[in-house]
């Protein structure tokens, strides 16, 4: 899959999202990541739609430690230039998103032990 969309990027959204579900795979989310960062070296303007994949991903209900860890550490290795605005404001947009979500778990965590303490 990976020479096919290095190679022939036309059905790219289909194949980026086949790579990108395989985050959540301890066996081959480090290989993915490294693909994916070859290919964005090679076709640059690829990047806002890899990274609304990304995005697709880290949205997910069932999103498992691994894979949220492997998409994030994705999206930090990602490079640009002064050319590439719309993908590095999608990029900012996701590392908002994802902050608000942690500060939310932080309040929620806060809350459940504040309650554990008083009923103790």
């Amino acid at each position: 899959m990976y020479k096919l969309l290095r190679s022939k990027p036309e059905n790219e959204l289909l194949l980026l999202n086949l790579l990108i579900n395989k985050f959540g795979d301890k066996d081959t989310a480090r290989k993915i990541a490294e693909f994916l960062l070859d290919v964005a070296a090679k076709h640059p303007m690829m990047k806002p739609d890899m990274i609304r994949e990304v995005n697709t991903y880290l949205l997910r209900p069932s999103l498992s430690p691994i894979g949220l860890f492997r998409a994030v550490f994705f999206l930090t290795k990602l490079r640009f230039t002064s050319l590439e605005n719309e993908a590095a404001t999608l990029l900012c947009g996701i590392y908002m998103d994802l902050f608000k979500q942690l500060m939310c778990y932080q309040n929620l965590f806060d809350l459940v032990q504040d309650t554990t303490k008083a009923a103790g």
